[in-house]
């Protein structure tokens, strides 16, 4: 969907990371123009968690995304080598960038490892909120990414966002559960289906096994917690990223 480059402000003499969302060319200049109203809506997060975004543009039709650079790379090379404390602080500080966005009634949408970014002391940061959804201030404004179009990753998407229902913070708390599932057994719930759309087809249906019993060496009480993330049924889920890492910590915390 895009390419990132490694680029200089020179006004300012620092690097950036340089997204080219070249996916997003479209014939329709309106086009551009309405995604670059939203991410500007959506990019207005500042967070230690959360990556910082410093402007949006666009040049002949394509949007770009100039943000800040973070050293360290992404989660994706790391998952499965990590401990219980290196889990519980990754996912600590997803759920703390999360909930300053469910304060400002902004939705990701695509929360997956390669969107959670780390810094070179180990610090968590979630890029790519730029694609993300400014639910209430959208709606309000009608500033909404074009109808019938799906913004996310399957293997991490929500059964709702699959089929194009209404999202909320509880869409971004059941990928954070498949990213749980997979820091804990080593790979995501439907790891052996390829196609998109079957991936999609499952996530709405199929239900997700316990992380437990696909490695018993998940401690229960956390192969519950994550359960609970991975309700089909956005009512049946935890419904704030405080609560999700609250309810975690007190597990960690006892182990």
């Amino acid at each position: 969907m895009a390419t990132v480059y490694l680029a200089r402000q020179s006004d300012l003499d620092r690097l950036v990371a340089l997204k080219e969302l070249s996916a997003l060319r479209q014939s329709d200049p309106a086009f551009t123009r309405r995604f670059l109203r939203e991410s500007r809506l959506a990019g207005s997060l500042s967070h230690p968690n959360v990556v910082t975004v410093h402007d949006y543009f666009e040049n002949d039709g394509t949007p770009y995304i100039a943000m800040e650079y973070v050293d360290g790379g992404s989660l994706r090379p790391h998952i499965g080598h990590l401990a219980l404390t290196q889990v519980a602080g990754v996912l600590e500080g997803i759920l703390a960038g999360l909930d300053h966005a469910e304060q400002r009634s902004i939705v990701h949408r695509d929360v997956k490892p390669e969107n959670v970014m780390l810094t070179s002391d180990g610090r968590v940061k979630i890029a790519d909120f730029g694609i993300a959804k400014a639910t209430r201030t959208a709606q309000q404004t009608s500033v909404l990414t074009g109808a019938g179009m799906t913004v996310g990753t399957p293997n991490y998407m929500a059964p709702e966002q699959a089929m194009g229902q209404t999202l909320g913070p509880f869409t971004d708390l059941y990928s954070v559960g498949v990213m749980a599932f997979e820091l804990f057994v080593g790979h995501v719930p439907f790891h052996d289906t390829e196609e998109p759309m079957a991936v999609l087809m499952r996530q709405v249906s199929d239900p997700i096994p316990p992380a437990r019993s696909v490695n018993p060496e998940v401690d229960p009480e956390i192969s519950a917690w994550i359960e609970r993330l991975l309700a089909k049924e956005p009512a049946d889920r935890v419904q704030s990223a405080s609560e999700a890492w609250e309810d975690l910590e007190e597990i960690v915390i006892a182990l």
